[in-house]
């Protein structure tokens, strides 16, 4: 009578609610996108922030240099001005954790920027 809860496919519609929010947000921008997330392996924003350099936005990342982020590295590095962040210390283990997003010179408030890394 209780079925289970499928927990992948209540958070897949999370997923897609926060991917939908960030992607609205890239195509309102008029001018600029800067971003600092440690993670960025999500194809969609990528195509989006793509569609807004190719409009002539000026699109800045800063980026981990982390395992997930190869997939796409390469690609914006090609296309965006990007910085990648070592990882340093003992066994590499410090990490970049910084996170921020300005869009047409408005920051993004930290709540959003969370949701945001957990996205990208």
């Amino acid at each position: 009578m209780n079925a289970p809860i499928d927990e992948n496919i209540e958070h897949d519609v999370i997923f897609s609610e926060i991917q939908d929010t960030i992607v609205q947000g890239i195509r309102d921008a008029k001018f600029l996108i800067w971003a600092a997330v440690a993670w960025f392996s999500n194809e969609a924003i990528y195509r989006e922030l793509l569609a807004k350099k190719k409009q002539g936005l000026n699109i800045r990342l800063i980026i981990s240099d982390e395992d997930a982020n190869q997939k796409l590295m390469k690609q914006m590095q090609n296309v965006f001005d990007v910085v990648i962040i070592p990882r340093h210390g003992w066994n590499e283990y410090n990490r970049m954790h910084d996170k921020f997003c300005i869009i047409d010179l408005e920051r993004l408030d930290p709540l959003t920027m969370e949701i945001m890394q957990q996205m990208l």
